[in-house]
């Protein structure tokens, strides 16, 4: 069923009445839409015809990365490798402070463990901004990951984490 010009003007209105078509990432307001002057903004580069293909009917913006449960579970994502990343330099200090003899070479082992953490927390910043171009382009977020840095940065604090212990008990084992 085609739509005259005037009900695509109402739908496109209730469109940017309940926040469909304006905010942060795209500025159709009621006034551009009745005019037919409906625009996009930042990261709004589809546009939808309402009507009968475009002949005077309005044009409604599809705002990309408008999606607030996709944009927050970017975050989420992003505060699990950041608590990664303070777990590892915490519990590294803290077996070193504990179960280690005091020595010259603990100090640079722990130095160390936080570069590791630095680095998780680094990469996990990196692919926050990497998600959040994807979704606001309408990607994948899958195009954002890559699965070998995640395994790299696993076994980086596995690694980290089991030297410390090692380095730990040998210390204690030799100082008896």
């Amino acid at each position: 069923m085609q739509q005259t010009k005037q009900e695509a003007q109402i739908i496109a209105k209730d469109v940017v009445s309940a926040g469909g078509g304006s905010g942060e990432y795209g500025s159709v307001d009621a006034d551009d839409v009745e005019n037919g002057n409906a625009k996009g903004g930042f990261g709004c580069s589809d546009r939808e015809d309402i009507g009968d293909g475009g002949g005077g009917a309005a044009v409604v913006a599809i705002a990309k990365g408008n999606d607030l449960k996709t944009n927050m579970g970017n975050e989420r994502t992003f505060f699990k490798w950041l608590f990664t990343g303070l777990h590892v330099g915490t519990a590294s200090t803290w077996v070193l402070k504990f179960f280690a003899e005091p020595s010259s070479s603990q100090l640079w082992i722990a130095l160390g463990a936080w570069l590791v953490a630095f680095a998780i927390i680094g990469y996990g910043l990196i692919g926050f901004y990497r998600r959040r171009v994807a979704i606001f382009q309408g990607k994948s977020v899958a195009h954002a990951e890559n699965p070998v840095a995640v395994v790299l940065v696993a076994l980086a604090s596995t690694f980290t984490m089991g030297g410390i212990i090692v380095y730990s008990v040998f210390s204690v084992g030799s100082a008896l």
